[in-house]
Order: structure tokens, then C-alpha cells, then sequence
């Protein structure tokens, strides 16, 4: 799939977001590590985002609709559908040699892969 849901439910196609740095951003909102991590990611997305270069894609790990929709909504960031996360997320673990949450992963606009672990980049940085 190619197609991805922001904050306002609006879809948001890959196509859209050629040119543009992409975090990969695979997370759950029953990990506590994740619940920490993701306020300082999005300190940082809103940093990045007046530039317009750079997007982030969650891709949740929750167990339930209703966990990954609460979790989503303190996310400034798109996300892909739930309905489509639990048949794509092997995948894209596999793609990215995911092996815990959070993971942050960053692709650049021809979506090469920069960092595979790029959360502690973001927590790193203090600017």
C-alpha cells in the first residue's frame, strides 16, 4: 500500500511525499519507551516540518483500533490505516531490521535508507 491517513483523516499517497525526508516510525502506545519517545519526536517533526522536507509515517504496533486511534491522537504525523498496519508491519520490519520499539528509521527523498536507528539522533538532540 501506498497510501497513508494524517491528523485530519485526510489520505496522504507515497507519491506525495517524494522529494521529502521520511521517518519510519514504528511504536505502540502500551510501550512505555514509546510514550516517552514520541513528545520528543514530535518536538522535533514540528521543528522540521516548517521546512516541508520531512514527514514521518507511524506505524503502529498496537494491539487494538481504539488503542492505535488514542495513541494517534496526540501524533502531529500520518500514519498507515490500522485496518492495513497488521498485513504490512512483517514487511516493513523485515525491510528495516526492526527488532523493538520505538524505532525510528529515516529515508531519504529517493527513499534510501539514512538511519536505521534514528531515535537516538532525536534524543540527542537538544536544539
Amino acid at each position: 500500500g501506498s497510501e497513508f491517513i494524517n491528523g485530519n483523516g485526510e489520505v496522504v499517497t507515497l507519491d506525495s511525499l517524494k522529494g521529502k525526508y521520511l521517518g519510519i516510525y514504528f511504536s505502540a502506545k502500551w510501550c512505555s519507551p514509546c510514550r516517552r519517545f514520541t513528545p520528543v519526536l514530535a518536538s522535533m517533526y514540528n521543528k522540521l516540518k516548517a521546512n516541508d522536507n520531512f514527514e514521518v509515517i507511524w506505524v503502529s504496533r498496537d494491539r487494538s483500533q481504539y488503542e492505535a486511534d488514542k495513541y494517534f491522537d496526540l501524533m502531529p504525523w500520518t500514519m498507515i490505516d490500522f485496518a492495513d498496519v497488521q498485513s504490512r508491519v512483517s514487511t516493513l520490519q523485515n525491510m528495516f531490521s526492526v527488532k523493538w520499539i520505538p524505532t525510528l528509521v529515516i529515508l531519504d527523498p529517493d527513499f534510501n535508507v539514512v538511519s536505521k536507528n534514528a531515535r537516538s539522533d532525536v534524543e540527542r538532540d537538544t536544539d
